[in-house]
């Protein structure tokens, strides 16, 4: 784990870690890069609690969770990230509906949502989805979705 080496390197603006072993205490070496604005830590170890150190990363406005170990209720923690705009996360199956609803409250300002799952997506998935309301992207990587799914995203208002 040599992510605390990073530090000194504050003009770093962008990061991925995509399916790297990256430590509690490696995110916890990332918070001080302060100019960091995009950060992808899908298919790691991070967790929760992880989390509390993302949260005091203001600068970040890009943040990729997807195949992690994160919960809604640890994404919700990120609320004092108010730059974010865009976040990439997987959802617990069968329970997407109601931790899409409580991510975006606690996001009201994101413009895109990347939905990263395995599960076939359900038209009550996508309802999950409208309460984002300012979401003008939506990728939804490696989420099987019907045309039915597909026709009520594309009611979503842009």
């Amino acid at each position: 784990q040599y992510l605390y080496r990073l530090g000194g390197l504050a003009e770093f603006t962008k990061i991925n870690l995509e399916a790297c072993p990256v430590s509690n205490a490696g995110i916890k070496a990332l918070t001080a890069l302060k100019g960091l604005k995009e950060l992808n830590l899908d298919r790691t170890a991070t967790d929760d609690k992880d989390l509390a150190h993302l949260a005091t990363m203001n600068s970040l406005t890009l943040l990729r969770l997807a195949h992690t170990k994160t919960t809604s209720k640890g994404i919700a923690s990120l609320m004092p990230l108010t730059n974010l705009t865009e976040l990439g996360w997987t959802p617990t199956p069968k329970k997407a509906v109601a931790e899409l609803r409580e991510i975006a409250e606690a996001f009201p300002g994101l413009t895109a949502f990347e939905l990263r799952s395995n599960e076939k997506l359900s038209e009550e998935d996508v309802a999950g989805l409208a309460a984002f309301q300012n979401l003008k992207r939506l990728y939804l990587q490696n989420s099987p979705a019907s045309a039915a799914v597909l026709a009520a995203a594309a009611k979503f208002p842009v």
